[in-house]
């Protein structure tokens, strides 16, 4: 079957990946910062923990944490979405708490990475992730959404 994909940001990156692996042919629209990250970074599924500075200075893309990640995550990062498994996290103090939630738009994500694993298929039978806005400190419009029960 041939899909379009308009828009390359976390949920269209990932279906997109997704339904050509399941072999689709698959095109995906993207332009701007969102094109220039697909370029240099795409997405990142980490079935570990990560050091610190995970994310730092990431301009847009995703990465997924199952285990614990290092300190000052997201650090600088201009756009984009962390996903941690792990609710052991400080966020810095240039990020906003943004409350819990229960997004469609992430449980789409979860749901297409449960076919990487077990490990992956828990973390999408998550419903609510508290929520992180920012970097601020760099005008930074990502998000950190963390498992929260």
């Amino acid at each position: 079957m041939k899909i379009c994909v308009v828009g390359a940001g976390a949920i269209g990156g990932y279906l997109a990946v997704t339904l050509a692996r399941a072999g689709n042919d698959v095109t995906v629209i993207a332009r701007g910062a969102h094109l220039a990250a697909i370029r240099e970074r795409g997405l990142l599924l980490v079935e570990g923990s990560t050091g610190s500075y995970c994310a730092a200075r990431m301009l847009a893309g995703t990465i997924v944490a199952l285990g614990h990640v290092g300190r000052e995550p997201g650090y600088l990062m201009r756009r984009g979405t962390i996903v941690l498994a792990d609710a052991r996290f400080e966020p810095l103090p240039t990020f906003n708490d943004n409350g819990r939630h229960d997004l469609l738009a992430i449980r789409l994500l979860l749901e297409s990475l449960a076919q990487h694993g077990p490990a992956f298929r828990r973390l999408a039978k998550q419903r609510q992730f508290q929520r992180w806005l920012g970097d601020l400190g760099a005008e930074g419009k990502g998000e950190i959404l963390v498992a929260s029960g």
